[in-house]
């Protein structure tokens, strides 16, 4: 996890310069500006895939990659936007092998997988009987063209029992909403799991989905086809970094693992609650300067030389770090 601090663990030790209802609201402005602003110790994870028939969707707690690694090999990452530029490849196939890149397909992806085949309608299985009755909200498109229903643009499923079969045809799933409570918290108490099922009754596993992921939101990326690695090594071995993911609970971890840092950040959110932007800064720089000196100490002491030769005589400089 690289964490060892919980919302309960910072609480102890600073709620106190905090007023109870902001000190939530505050904690995960402060994490999702930290995370969101640096590859800190604890931000960069590690994700592993088999291999491929196309693409690979990250799960919902990491945000982006960062490099990867397809079958020992380092290809670069190209943006969504270089199959649009006039130097780029265009249209890549995604069922031939890796093209020589990774292209980053963005954002925005409702589930790990996608609805195979049009028409199709949704299976939702509950992990425990506490959520049935819950309303989930979905978005999405059929050979009509987007789904409407009494609530405007998407559907409700309201689930009934441990499965729950809805009879809406959808073709392309765009967006899901789960449900909350008062205080914006997540309504459901345990995960659950997102089927597609064709009108052949093939029923294909679209996605599990956790309570914290109220608005689910995946990264897509084409890497060709990438068989399974044969020596062990995973084929496609990926270094992401974290997503934001709001804590709700005593026992949610906080990210980054730094009760330092998340003070400073914390109160930096109340001065610019109070329009006190001046004194806002100055701690926004201290919880960075922390962050900083971790990941400084966290890392390896090798620094590696280099040879030249100015003027005939060997010499030798260090690389910058």
């Amino acid at each position: 996890m690289n964490s060892r601090i919980t919302v309960s663990d910072v609480q102890l030790a600073i709620g106190s310069l905090f007023a109870v209802t902001d000190f939530l609201p505050y904690l995960n402005q402060a994490q999702e500006t930290l995370i969101q602003g640096g590859r800190w110790k604890g931000n960069l994870i590690y994700v592993t895939f088999d291999s491929s028939t196309g693409y690979i969707t990250l799960p919902y707690e990491y945000s982006a990659i960062m490099g990867i690694n397809v079958n020992k090999w380092v290809p670069p990452v190209f943006s969504q936007f270089h199959r649009f530029i006039e130097s780029g490849p265009g249209q890549v196939d995604q069922t031939a092998p890796i093209p020589g890149f990774i292209m980053d397909m963005g954002d925005g992806y409702p589930s790990l997988e996608s609805i195979p085949t049009a028409g199709s309608t949704l299976r939702i299985v509950l992990e425990n009987a506490v959520d049935i009755g819950r309303v989930i909200r979905f978005y999405g498109s059929n050979a009509t063209g987007e789904i409407f229903d009494a609530n405007a643009r998407g559907f409700n499923v309201t689930t009934t029992g441990l499965t729950t079969n809805d009879s809406t045809a959808v073709s392309v799933l765009t967006g899901i909403e789960m449900p909350t409570i008062s205080n914006g918290s997540p309504a459901l108490k345990y995960p659950f799991s997102l089927y597609s099922v064709a009108p052949d009754t093939t029923a294909t596993l679209l996605s599990r989905y956790y309570p914290p992921d109220i608005r689910p939101s995946y990264r897509r990326y084409q890497v060709g086809t990438v068989t399974a690695s044969t020596d062990g090594i995973p084929a496609i071995q990926c270094l992401c970094q974290r997503r934001y993911i709001p804590c709700y609970n005593q026992n949610d971890w906080v990210y980054p693992g730094s009760i330092r840092a998340i003070k400073a950040a914390m109160q930096a959110v109340q001065c610019e609650d109070a329009n006190n932007y001046d004194q806002a800064v100055p701690l926004w720089a201290m919880a960075y300067d922390t962050l900083n000196n971790i990941a400084h100490s966290s890392r390896g002491a090798a620094r590696p030389e280099m040879n030249y030769m100015p003027f005939g005589q060997a010499n030798s400089f260090q690389n910058v770090n």
